[in-house]
């Protein structure tokens, strides 16, 4: 049994069976769930590839009334660095 996960990554946002275009949200929330449990600091990363994800991205804010904090590419450690602080993982 895994006992602490501080990072969660989501190469791709569950989507409902049959249906391509809407969230699984039960799904979403269980993933991200993982992370930060207990009282730990945890951070949850979204690949967002294309116009697919970014709708099913919105559809889940709008869902969680909760707004994802978008993070840029990185193209150097640095930033890679600072993504994870802004994340509270360092």
């Amino acid at each position: 049994m895994i006992q602490t996960v501080n990072l969660v990554v989501n190469y791709d946002l569950p989507v409902v069976h049959g249906s391509p275009s809407e969230p699984d949200n039960d799904v979403y929330l269980h993933r991200i769930g993982r992370a930060g449990r207990f009282g730990r600091k945890g951070a949850v990363f979204n690949f967002i590839c294309g116009e697919r994800d970014n709708m099913i991205m919105e559809k889940i804010e709008k869902h969680f009334k909760h707004n994802v904090t978008e993070v840029y590419p990185w193209t150097d450690n640095e930033q890679f660095e600072d993504a994870l602080k802004k994340a509270g993982l360092i």
